[in-house]
């Protein structure tokens, strides 16, 4: 079996949750804590999908990006601080001329062709009009310059981090910025005992700590392929899964029935707009990247529930005083989260 003239490797069930489990391992030699989130960005990988990590300064984002990319086997990656200077040239690229040649040729920009990872550190430091470049890619996998069109590398994930408390010098992502990404996951602050831990680790005193921890380079690019394609072909959800699903989303959405009988009557006038239908379609792929990663070929309400916050949190509209007065609160975690307490009805 291939695609596009590369050999997809097969797995199982049982393979798929030991590839998975035996990369984590590696990532967790420096990692600390924080396993949930791990699951969540292997899962917006699996599905095919990029994630928005958001959390205060100094909670590991870049580390767990950067632990993602020392992991990968015979791939590529980037890294690239985002600036309020950046213009969209400086991320995909433009044309310059060679004086050696007397021809005009390609020099990209932060994020290149063949890069399976890349991680966008604090993207909403820059314009919407330099993001919408690089979105552009994440949305369409090519990069275009001028006349000439270069496809990127498969498989692809973006990890785009952000810091939801400071404000000052950043540009708040528009709801169909954020769209693109098909997760959105948080750190916390870590307990006692898995902080204690990262003071014990040498290695996050070094200066390469990747390579202070010994982190193993054990996930192919092929191997993600092939998951990919397990999810999407072998993992059923079958139509009771589906119109969980689909329930679940018009319950986020005023004007519908099911938003007024889930949804908190004292949330209700705090939501705008609810998920879309594209969003629909990242929890029940992410709802098979959840069964695939539990070792099961069946989606079951567990990994819908799992998914369906961080799938939407990002991308529900609440009203303007209510995102004024949320002080850094993430209100739509909230909202959701109580939505799916009273959602029982549904399955």
């Amino acid at each position: 079996m291939t695609v596009e003239n590369t050999t997809i490797k097969l797995f199982t069930p049982d393979t798929f949750r030991v590839t998975w489990k035996g990369y984590v391992r590696e990532m967790k030699k420096l990692v600390a804590g924080n396993d949930d989130v791990l699951e969540l960005i292997l899962n917006a990988l699996f599905a095919d999908g990029h994630v928005l990590l958001q959390s205060v300064p100094g909670l590991g984002k870049t580390v767990i990006g950067n632990s993602m990319c020392a992991g990968l086997k015979g791939g590529h990656w980037g890294f690239f601080p985002f600036t309020a200077d950046l213009l969209p040239s400086d991320i995909k690229g433009s044309e310059v001329y060679n004086e050696a040649t007397q021809k005009m040729e390609v020099m990209f920009g932060a994020i290149r062709p063949e890069y399976n990872f890349f991680i966008a550190d604090e993207i909403n430091r820059t314009t919407p009009k330099t993001l919408s470049a690089l979105l552009a890619i994440m949305e369409e996998r090519k990069i275009v310059i001028g006349d000439k069109v270069f496809n990127m590398a498969d498989p692809q994930l973006v990890i785009g981090t952000q810091n939801p408390i400071e404000q000052e010098g950043t540009y708040p992502m528009s709801e169909a910025l954020l769209d693109r990404f098909a997760m959105m996951a948080e750190l916390t602050y870590l307990n006692a005992e898995d902080e204690f831990g990262l003071l014990n680790n040498d290695a996050i005193y070094s200066r390469d700590p990747q390579g202070a921890a010994k982190i193993q380079a054990v996930l192919t690019p092929e191997d993600i392929i092939g998951m990919r394609e397990f999810v999407r072909t072998t993992v059923r959800c079958t139509d009771t899964m589906t119109r969980y699903i689909v329930n679940l989303m018009r319950a986020t959405r005023p004007g519908f029935d099911e938003f007024k009988k889930c949804m908190p009557e004292a949330r209700q006038t705090q939501v705008r707009l609810g998920g879309s239908q594209r969003t629909s379609k990242w929890v029940k792929i992410c709802s098979k990247a959840a069964a695939a990663m539990r070792g099961s070929e069946t989606v079951e309400v567990q990994d819908v529930r799992k998914v369906f916050v961080p799938c939407l949190m990002h991308k529900i509209i609440l009203r303007a005083d209510v995102k004024a007065k949320a002080k850094g609160e993430n209100i739509a975690a909230q909202i959701l989260n109580e939505l799916l307490d009273r959602a029982d009805t549904f399955e």
